[in-house]
């Protein structure tokens, strides 16, 4: 039995943070034993890991934000949060929102709604074709 699997990673992550914290790019294949036990165990195993590595890259990356003075300009002009539309206050301040991993502008928000856009604490997992009894092998691990 085997298996194999891809880390879908979205277009604005950094090739470097793959190779820093040993993301794969390509398509992991195990091509196993024939103990259907031992081949589950392994996917669980190199799941986990994958998943771990991936948790360290986000919480270990914090990359100040890069504005340029146009956007500067702009952003200051805002009146209204772009996600909720209120208008800015004393306390409910605007804050520059940005891409913790490549540190990009994104928008200018209020702080509550800065504060609610939280990085997931979880690696979604997709599989295809698993049904009914197919994915006792991984609850069972």
């Amino acid at each position: 039995m085997s298996y194999g699997f891809i880390v879908k990673v979205g277009d604005h992550v950094p090739a470097e943070l793959l190779e820093q914290f040993e993301i794969p790019r390509s398509v992991v294949v195990y091509r196993g034993s024939e103990n259907a036990d031992d081949v589950a165990k392994q996917f669980v195993m190199a799941v986990t890991s994958i998943a771990e590595r991936i948790h360290e890259l986000l919480s270990k990356t914090n990359v100040p934000i890069v504005i340029t003075d146009e956007q500067l300009r702009v952003h200051h002009t805002k009146i209204h949060c772009e996600l909720c539309k209120i208008k800015f206050s004393h306390g409910n301040r605007l804050v520059a929102h940005h891409d913790h991993l490549t540190g990009k502008f994104l928008k200018s928000l209020c702080n509550n709604c800065n504060l609610k856009l939280v990085t997931q604490n979880f690696v979604p997992c997709f599989i295809h074709n698993l049904s009914r009894y197919d994915a006792h092998f991984i609850v069972t691990e």
